[in-house]
């Protein structure tokens, strides 16, 4: 048996006979190389379109209702790609997965460089991240606020630099 699966060569052997017939029950009719030729177009034909379809019709569809890498997108649009992102206390937010930037993680607004330019944080710490003098006399300017499918939010601040 040839590398094709068992299905496709039997198929392939079975539209290579000479004296190939419909069954009983759909007439017995002997089928012309002509007719086979016309099944074969006909079946890569509505392949085709079910495959054009299904790409033009069903995948928008499927990445309108994204819920994870749309999260992702937005953060991707504000932090340039070579710059990290620091994640403060984060819990789990599966977007970050999907963020180009580099990810790093800490627990506390304190721990975070003096050479941060973006950082992520929850809500809760929205005040904290406004009126900290971590980077003074520069403030953190917020850029985007997400809340995701599960109604966590948070918040991307940006530390201009001097």
């Amino acid at each position: 048996m040839p590398a094709l699966g068992p299905a496709a060569w039997w198929f392939g052997e079975l539209l290579s006979r000479d004296n190939l017939r419909w069954p009983r029950w759909l007439g017995g009719k002997t089928f012309s190389t002509r007719s086979r030729n016309w099944i074969v177009i006909a079946v890569v034909a509505l392949t085709c379109l079910a495959l054009i379809g299904y790409a033009f019709l069903v995948v928008p569809r499927l990445q309108s209702r994204e819920k994870v890498r749309k999260h992702a997108r937005q953060i991707d649009a504000v932090v340039p790609v070579n710059t990290p992102l620091y994640a403060v206390d984060p819990q789990y937010q599966p977007y970050l997965f999907y963020v180009r930037a580099p990810i790093r993680y800490v627990r506390t607004i304190d721990e975070l460089p003096s050479d941060t330019r973006f950082f992520l944080i929850q809500a809760r710490n929205e005040r904290e991240a406004q009126t900290t003098s971590h980077w003074s006399p520069r403030r953190p300017q917020l850029v985007l606020r997400i809340k995701d499918y599960r109604n966590h939010e948070v918040i991307v601040f940006a530390v201009s630099s001097l």
